[in-house]
């Protein structure tokens, strides 16, 4: 799936990509690769409030997981980005 969504943002379909992800990362929630690739792809279209909600979402319902405090992080910094904007 990383690799089908990577194809298609290096042949300018965007959108098509953050849709892939977004699929893939609903049928594989607790992949962490997955939800990074998800979140740099909104990162990337200037989708803040989303990738950080993303990010806290995995880090809610992960939070066992050894990443879960990175996620925390990536979430805090794109909400502050999405309020400044």
């Amino acid at each position: 799936q990383l690799r089908y969504a990577e194809a298609l943002e290096k042949y300018g379909k965007k959108e098509q990509a953050l849709a892939a992800l977004e699929k893939a990362s609903t049928q594989f929630p607790n992949q962490p690769e997955l939800t990074r690739a998800k979140i740099a792809a909104y990162a990337k279209n200037e989708k803040w409030i989303e990738a950080s909600i993303s990010a806290r979402q995995f880090a809610l319902l992960n939070p066992e997981h050894p990443q879960t405090a990175e996620f925390a992080k990536l979430a805090d910094d794109y909400q502050a980005r999405y309020q400044r904007q």
